[in-house]
């Protein structure tokens, strides 16, 4: 019993030191942050997949709009079925490191349900696909209606009536507008947790791609700090050449290259701010890395801090975290992400 002590003490000390490198979180979110990777680092992907019950496949609700994919993660305890934390990855699916990234989440905070929402992506992948007048919609007015409503659509049928909407990059932008949407579906967000929002500064889509490509340098490395499934690196192998371009070829998609043009404008804030509007009680918290290869360094400040001199009202409802030295791909970090989370949705707003 002494010696599991000093290896909890131990283990809490390090993840301290880690996690307290980019952000003074909580004990507590460093502490159940810590008690999640004990559990889960020593599971394999088959037992962590028995461990919550994950279903076998994920769900592909058809609504007015192309099929798009929704992973729901269940507590073992009590839990309100009507409200979900909803967790929006960049990813064509809700596999892989983000599926990692639920479950980390779910062992750390087993309050709530958590529906992972995925996303258009690579060639070949057939969800979420947006059709030509809403494509249009997107790229001509920065419209993500065609985007959210699907998924809002699917909450309101079957009963989720509120929500903590979390999103990291693109995800970031999206859970935005989904929080602008949600009360036209009857559905209240409590808070929003976005983190790393790609739209804003106005750049073009070249620009845009080459700091994609940058991000990309640092992902596996985040990746593996937080125990999660590393990517083949770029031109390793040919099976990762492989993936690279099929990757590549997916941003020609349609609707990839109408959400392109979002994200290379400077829509971010508006969403928010429309979104605090909209939601009259919701509040949100803002994370940006400051050494982000997508986001210029002080933007995302700046930005919060205009929105709180036009509506002096936002000064109790929106709060800001900055990760000192972390990169884009931060979020990547399973540890650090859950605990960006976590300190999101416990944290006061002090105005």
């Amino acid at each position: 019993m002494t010696n599991m002590r000093h290896y909890v003490i131990i283990r809490f000390m390090a993840d301290l030191e880690r996690l307290n490198a980019y952000y003074k979180f909580d004990d507590k979110v460093i502490y159940d942050v810590g008690r999640a990777a004990d559990i889960q680092r020593n599971l394999s992907l088959s037992e962590l997949v028995a461990r919550y019950n994950v279903p076998d496949k994920p769900v592909h609700p058809q609504t007015t709009y192309k099929p798009f994919e929704v992973l729901t993660l269940r507590p073992n305890g009590d839990y309100d079925e009507h409200h979900a934390r909803l967790l929006h990855t960049g990813r064509a699916m809700a596999v892989g490191n983000s599926l990692l990234s639920g479950l980390r989440l779910m062992e750390a905070d087993p309050s709530s349900q958590i529906i992972i929402v995925g996303n258009p992506g690579e060639l070949g992948h057939k969800y979420g696909k947006v059709g030509l007048r809403g494509r249009l919609a997107i790229r001509f007015s920065g419209d993500l209606t065609p985007v959210v409503d699907p998924y809002l659509t699917y909450l309101e049928e079957i009963g989720i009536n509120t929500t903590e909407e979390i999103g990291y990059s693109w995800g970031a932008d999206k859970s935005a507008a989904g929080s602008m949407r949600s009360d036209d579906h009857g559905i209240t967000v409590k808070r929003g947790v976005w983190s790393e929002g790609v739209s804003v500064i106005n750049r073009n889509r070249a620009e845009l791609l080459l700091a994609f490509i940058s991000y990309g340098n640092e992902e596996n490395n985040y990746i593996q700090a937080g125990g999660g499934e590393p990517k083949p690196t770029p031109f390793d192998d040919l099976a990762a050449l492989k993936n690279l371009s099929k990757y590549c070829l997916g941003l020609a998609r349609p609707t990839n290259r109408a959400i392109a043009y979002v994200l290379a404008r400077d829509g971010y804030f508006s969403r928010i701010e429309q979104a605090l509007i909209k939601q009259d009680q919701m509040e949100a918290v803002v994370s940006y890395a400051t050494a982000s290869e997508l986001v210029p360094n002080g933007a995302t400040h700046s930005g919060i801090e205009k929105l709180k001199t036009k509506n002096p009202a936002f000064h109790s409802r929106l709060g800001e975290m900055a990760l000192l030295g972390m990169h884009h791909a931060g979020c990547e970090d399973i540890d650090l992400n859950t605990a960006i989370i976590l300190q999101s949705l416990r944290m006061p707003i002090v105005s």
